[in-house]
């Protein structure tokens, strides 16, 4: 069994000892999960969203860099609030 972020197919790469202590960024454009980002973030408009994923060394789960580009007058309390909120 690979790591995560390693895809379906095998390679030297995707296993946990080739693996250790490596940081790699795959798909950092155009990455198959961008549209379900952009779902889930849709309130009224979507959002213009721009996703890297990195591999890392772990079984599950993967590194993810996020940007939040605030407009005018959305201030960083503003964004806390609705990250803290339960829906």
């Amino acid at each position: 069994m690979g790591s995560s972020a390693a895809g379906d197919t095998p390679h030297l790469s995707t296993h946990h000892p080739e693996r250790s202590g490596s940081v790699r960024s795959f798909q950092p454009t155009g990455h198959r999960h961008t549209a379900e980002i952009v779902q889930e973030l849709t309130f009224a408009h979507p959002p213009a969203v721009h996703f890297s994923a990195t591999a890392i060394e772990a079984v599950r789960g993967i590194l993810a860099t996020c940007h939040v580009l605030l407009k005018d007058g959305v201030e960083e309390k503003d964004i806390w609030k609705v990250y803290r909120a339960e829906l």
